[in-house]
């Protein structure tokens, strides 16, 4: 897909939102049991590059919240050098994302989630309200996502494919590592764009009744 992501930096900044996300969103104070931290493997941080395919589609007057930012915090970095304005938490400062249980309107969830609770996190977030979540390409496939996708359909589920699989740093090889597995940005919610962005093709998913064959 061709971005045109630097059009969408230089655009002029109407943010009124900076600030209000963590006030606003319940969060309990009483910790959940340990079987929502995520795994070691899951402990992985994302190269600010992957945000590319994203931002024609986030919109500057909404706030980002980045609900899994991680030790290195490197997409909340990116999306304020962008000119976002952005609220950070994660499971390991004691911000449960599972505890929150409303999300302020004009607020986007922009993480990538622990793969190992992705459709937990993908069940939740769309209680939650508009998101675009970085996660392993096959989870399109699960039936657990598609049966989300027709509960929740009062928006058009979304899937922004990179070009290429993004190289994660993982907690056991740092940045050495090569790419382990093809992702892309599931997104619903999200508001029209300001400047529309021709794909280079479509994606379509089709019905097909598999049978046993012998």
């Amino acid at each position: 897909m061709k971005c045109a992501a630097g059009n969408c930096v230089k655009s002029a900044v109407g943010v009124l939102w900076y600030g209000i996300l963590l006030p606003r969103v319940h969060v309990r104070t009483k910790m959940k049991p340990k079987l929502n931290r995520p795994a070691g493997m899951d402990v992985c941080q994302t190269p600010p590059y992957a945000l590319q395919p994203l931002y024609p589609y986030l919109d500057k007057g909404k706030q980002i919240w980045e609900s899994a930012c991680g030790p290195d915090k490197l997409l909340v970095t990116a999306l304020e050098d962008a000119g976002y304005w952005v609220t950070a938490s994660d499971i390991e400062t004691g911000d449960d994302f599972f505890d929150v249980d409303e999300m302020p309107t004009d607020t986007i969830q922009v993480t990538n989630p622990p793969f190992s609770q992705k459709y937990k996190w993908l069940e939740h977030s769309f209680e939650l309200g508009p998101f675009a979540l970085l996660l392993p390409y096959e989870t399109t496939f699960a039936k657990a996502f598609q049966l989300l996708c027709r509960k929740y359909r009062q928006h058009i589920v979304k899937v922004l494919s990179p070009e290429r699989r993004i190289d994660f740093k993982m907690p056991n090889k740092g940045w050495g590592g090569s790419a382990q597995m093809p992702t892309c940005w599931i997104t619903w919610g999200l508001p029209r764009c300001m400047e529309y962005v021709e794909p280079d093709f479509y994606t379509y998913y089709c019905r097909m009744d598999k049978e046993k064959m012998e």
